[in-house]
């Protein structure tokens, strides 16, 4: 089965594999932001759930509710979807075949960290062989919450997450056992690798490691699987 939970900002996740396939070319639609702003790409090759999206950072010396202000303005009547999170406050507005999510949380009295994810709606998510291979990896019956690739200074990387309800233990064992049948060899283990809780395992091979965090989530477990090319 396969489950694909509604994300509304990933760039706080963890960006990790070998092979995967840079995200389509596109021609972005303008982001605005505030006069005075300061933008920074967080990832501008990136392919999340098989959409190809990008990541901006905007810095604001204004207040978070004008910054809020400002994006309503401007995405006017398209504003598809507005949500309060805690201190946060989140808008989406859709142009053309894009989706644009922006974040917006207040660092003091007089600025704002803004995330902005823009991502291109596909007609049928595009996912790569590394990708599809990872998948391929876990137990059966898991369901997969994310699949996110990027590309960052040439250095390829892929993290896939899933839940199911086996044992943490049977999870490590089968994954490892996945791993070790293509050529990866365990470097180091949590010493938590023992308890019931939670397992991390670091496994090597030709110019590629992999990172495998295994924990417990009420009546799931959850697998992270990070994949990424070594830096020589």
């Amino acid at each position: 089965m396969r489950i694909v939970f509604p994300t509304a900002l990933l760039a706080g996740l963890m960006i990790a594999v070998v092979g995967c396939a840079p995200a389509q070319a596109a021609a972005w639609p303008e982001v605005p932001t505030p006069p005075g702003a300061r933008v920074q790409v967080v990832a501008g090759d990136m392919s999340l759930n098989g959409r190809p999206c990008r990541v901006l950072r905007v810095d604001s010396d204004i207040a978070a509710d004008e910054v809020l202000d400002f994006y309503r303005r401007r995405f006017g009547s398209n504003v598809a979807v507005e949500h309060r999170m805690a201190d946060k406050r989140i808008l989406a507005t859709r142009q053309a075949d894009f989706f644009t999510t922006v974040q917006i949380r207040p660092t003091g009295e007089r600025s704002a960290e803004t995330t902005v994810m823009t991502a291109r709606m596909l007609p049928q998510p595009v996912q790569s062989a590394a990708s599809n291979e990872t998948e391929r990896l876990l137990p059966t019956d898991t369901a997969i919450v994310s699949n996110l690739q990027a590309r960052d200074a040439g250095r390829r990387s892929l993290t896939v997450v899933g839940i199911n309800k086996h044992a943490v233990q049977a999870n490590r064992d089968h994954l490892v056992a996945a791993l070790r049948a293509r050529g990866f060899e365990v470097r180091s283990e949590s010493s938590a690798a023992n308890t019931a809780g939670s397992i991390w395992v670091l496994l090597v091979a030709n110019g590629e490691e992999v990172i495998l965090s295994i924990s417990d989530a009420g009546a799931y477990r959850a697998i992270l699987i990070n994949r990424a090319q070594v830096q020589s």
